[in-house]
């Protein structure tokens, strides 16, 4: 089959695009990737990176052209989202959930295909509206839990994309997501169980891990995001605790920096600063395929998400899972989807939101070097026999065969 893949990013730093996409190509599908290269995003060349081809929506404010589509689309986009407000249930609702819907469908629709594949609910108008025009069908992937993604939603943005979901959901040839615990609340919300395909990494060989600590020794903790925010997410908590911490106590952190994660750690108090002085290191993202490999020169791998929507309370997130291919110890947020596949085995957990709650679970593990090296190698080798793509890969090569056939 033709499969056209739509996302509403730049491609290269999201693994779970990624992986489907080769996975469908391997399995004998022609695969084009469609994705959106942001007004600050750079473009990245890659042919070469990937066997199936890459087309990106330019918004950039690099060029004339580009520039054009960007303002294009951002009027539009604030357009649609103050008449949302008094009409949620319109063609509008769509232009406010995904600001690239026009150019998007375009794309689409000039790679005709027999299956689109949406990601996130930004693609999933441009998606279902590109297969009914051309005769063809679409899949969704909910990578989150859209109707609460976020504590600062409006009720306005919450009903938009209730709209787009309860729109598009039904006529989907395919749906899937993340984990258990999502899949049951859209079964519950919209009447649709979707299968859960978790965003487990492929097994990486012949990595190479930071040397076992002993009592004195340097420890490495690593947080790897796309988007460092101070305060969403955790890397606050993360640089608190780490003042609670021993010196040997390293925190290294991986991904884009926002102005308030730098403004952030700017305005911190003096004592608080000379007390983490050349402990913390911001490194910049790599290729998604050099992520497991970066991760496991730490020791500890951080996840403090705080739980305050459904959608935070029932992630999965795949750092999760690139932290365990990487062999290392987990100390997370306890909340409902870690949960689903963790135990006091093979992670500590933390009351999210407290820093003292994070430094106390990781002093657990100072205090213990063998049960810090014992969880190092109970993780990595969980990763290597259960949670890794070549196991999940499956279920989506699976649905699509079900497509196939009907």
């Amino acid at each position: 089959m033709r499969i056209c893949v739509l996302v509403g990013n730049p491609i290269r730093h999201d693994g779970r695009v990624l992986r489907q996409s080769r996975a469908l190509h391997d399995g004998g599908h022609a695969v084009t990737a469609i994705g959106v290269l942001g007004p600050n995003d750079k473009r990245v060349d890659m042919r070469s990176a990937v066997p199936f081809r890459v087309e990106l929506v330019d918004r950039r404010k690099a060029s004339l052209v580009s520039r054009v589509n960007w303002a294009q689309s951002a009027v539009r986009h604030r357009i649609a989202s103050y008449a949302a407000r008094v009409w949620h249930g319109s063609p509008v609702a769509e232009l406010a959930v995904s600001p690239f819907l026009v150019e998007l469908l375009t794309r689409a629709i000039r790679n005709r295909a027999d299956v689109y594949h949406c990601n996130d609910i930004d693609t999933l108008p441009a998606g279902a509206i590109a297969a009914r025009l051309v005769k063809a069908r679409y899949v969704f992937d909910a990578h989150e839990l859209y109707a609460d993604e976020s504590e600062a939603m409006t009720e306005t943005e919450r009903a938009q994309r209730d709209f787009v979901l309860r729109k598009y959901l039904p006529g989907a040839a395919g749906f899937t997501t993340v984990s258990r615990g999502i899949a049951d609340v859209y079964e519950a919300s919209y009447g649709r169980r979707p299968i859960v395909v978790r965003n487990v990494p492929e097994i990486v060989g012949d990595v190479v891990s930071a040397p076992d600590a002993g009592a004195a020794s340097r420890v490495v903790l690593f947080y790897h995001s796309m988007n460092l925010d101070w305060s969403r997410r955790g890397p606050e908590d993360c640089v608190r605790a780490l003042a609670l911490l021993p010196e040997r106590v390293r925190l290294v952190f991986m991904g884009r920096p926002s102005e308030s994660f730098t403004r952030g750690l700017a305005q911190l108090d003096d004592d608080t600063r000379g007390r983490l002085r050349d402990r913390i290191e911001v490194r910049p993202l790599v290729a998604q395929e050099q992520v497991v490999r970066e991760a496991a020169r730490a020791h500890i791998g951080l996840q403090p998400d705080r739980p305050t929507c459904s959608n935070q309370a029932l992630g999965l997130p795949n750092k999760l899972f690139e932290y365990m291919m990487a062999g290392l110890a987990l100390a997370v947020s306890d909340k409902p989807g870690h949960r689903e596949v963790l135990t006091s085995e093979n992670a500590v957990f933390f009351t999210p939101g407290d820093p003292a709650s994070i430094a106390s679970s990781v002093q657990q593990l100072l205090d213990s070097p063998a049960v810090l090296s014992s969880m190092r190698s109970q993780n990595r080798k969980l990763a290597v026999e259960e949670y890794n793509w070549d196991r999940e890969r499956e279920r989506l090569v699976g649905m699509y065969r079900t497509i196939a056939e009907k």
